[in-house]
């Protein structure tokens, strides 16, 4: 019987689409109060708070997935009782009993409502747990609200067991801290060059002074006592014989000053 098969279908999608309403808003709730504990502790709140809700999911499809619908709705109206599950076992069979059971049915199933097999008020209660949880993880979220960091006793934890704790010796990943020597905080010995000449420096452990030295001395100058050849030329034409050796002396003497200062 045809609409007998189109009604079992519809029977069966109403429920399951209740049921999977009521299961997720379960898996919602779950999932908030786990975040929220877990939240409190920070301990891995995001990552750890979806297995539970996960399991839950599964499990859920699992169990209505072996769910018998018509159970479900003889549970709520007697008058259908073990008849549905037997029009429904025998569903491709076709005999006049058989058939005369299916219109029974059929007819029986018009009296069944969707609305029974919905708890309102349980499921708006749900709602309202949920926009509470959810309100009270925002709140302290906010407020960095936390009775302990179990992450960080985790993380050392790990550590430990794994051989990675820091100041072990042997062959661990971590790279243990020295402790450095006085001999080579300055670096290496070298010399600053400072244009073509090179310059030490040295630094006084005490007053931390800077000096600095050319190691290049000044060169020595020889002047060159040079008089100009005119003055003596001129002189020897001028005055001939008779200037006198003292009034030579004297005007070199005066050149030798001129070219001294």
């Amino acid at each position: 019987m045809k609409q007998f098969k189109n009604l079992i279908k519809e029977m069966n999608s109403v429920l399951n689409r209740i049921i999977v309403f009521d299961r997720i808003v379960n898996a919602i709730i779950i999932f908030l109060v786990t975040y929220l504990v877990l939240g409190l502790i920070n301990f891995y709140p995001v990552l750890l708070s979806l297995f539970p809700a996960i399991i839950y999911v599964g499990y859920s499809y699992y169990t209505n997935k072996k769910m018998n619908k018509a159970k479900v709705v003889e549970e709520k109206y007697e008058a259908l009782n073990e008849k549905l599950r037997t029009a429904q076992d025998n569903v491709d069979m076709e005999n006049p009993i058989v058939d005369e059971l299916q219109r029974e049915v059929t007819e029986g199933m018009k009296n069944v409502k969707a609305s029974s097999f919905f708890n309102i008020k349980k499921t708006s209660y749900k709602i309202f747990a949920c926009l509470i949880l959810g309100f009270l993880i925002i709140l302290l979220t906010t407020l960095n609200v936390k009775f302990m960091d179990f992450s960080i006793i985790f993380d050392k934890a790990t550590d430990y067991i794994l051989g990675k704790e820091i100041g072990i010796e042997g062959d661990s990943d971590i790279p243990s801290a020295g402790i450095a020597s006085s001999e080579d905080i300055y670096g290496e010995e070298s010399i600053a060059v400072l244009g073509n000449e090179e310059v030490n420096i040295e630094i006084k452990p005490v007053s931390f002074e800077l000096t600095g030295y050319s190691e290049e001395e000044a060169e020595d100058k020889e002047f060159e006592e040079t008089f100009p050849e005119e003055v003596f030329a001129e002189s020897s034409e001028g005055f001939g014989e008779s200037f006198s050796i003292e009034d030579q002396e004297l005007v070199k003497n005066y050149f030798k000053k001129l070219a001294g200062g």
